[in-house]
């Protein structure tokens, strides 16, 4: 009778630490969902928060910067040329030194922010502060001089970049 009786004991003992483990699961469970959710919470924020914004507020590398105003330029009246193309790539490569893939990803994502920018001097003004503060002068007077080689493409079509680019030189280079 006292065997049964602690085998009785023992699976006792044994069904309370199995319960005990499974309320412990479940409340660790529980804060792993807690965590979640409040993770998910401040994602949700910080997506609200970019997701309100302009994308070229988002612009902080002033490379991208650089590739969005030469694509602006490049696209002004229509749609960039070839020749256009291998121009930015060119300079790209020679002033970032980067490789021609990088300088085709820089192209890309230059299209890309400046799909819905609208016209092209409140481009020019957003992504100046990006130029301002991050390149020193031999730096902005690089993009200058890639700028005016870019617009060279189409100076037959307007002066509207011209004007553009002597409006970003001021700002970029007071006198």
């Amino acid at each position: 009778m006292h065997i049964l009786l602690g085998l009785l004991s023992a699976a006792a003992i044994i069904l309370v630490i199995v319960r005990r483990l499974k309320q412990a699961t479940d409340v660790a469970r529980g804060a792993g969902e807690i965590a979640r959710d409040a993770h998910g919470f401040f994602r949700g924020l910080a997506w609200k928060r970019q997701a309100g914004q302009n994308i070229l507020d988002t612009v902080e590398d002033p490379r991208e910067a650089a590739a969005a105003l030469l694509v602006a330029i490049a696209q002004y009246p229509g749609a960039m040329t070839e020749a256009e193309t291998d121009t930015i790539r060119s300079n790209m490569m020679a002033t970032f030194e980067a490789s021609a893939a990088q300088a085709d990803e820089l192209i890309a994502h230059g299209q890309w922010l400046t799909k819905g920018a609208g016209d092209i001097g409140s481009l020019f003004r957003m992504l100046a502060s990006v130029i301002e503060r991050t390149c020193d002068m031999r730096q902005k007077r690089e993009l200058i001089n890639m700028l005016r080689e870019t617009a060279l493409h189409r100076a037959q079509s307007s002066d509207v970049p011209s004007h553009e680019i002597n409006r970003l030189e001021q700002r970029l280079l007071p006198r």
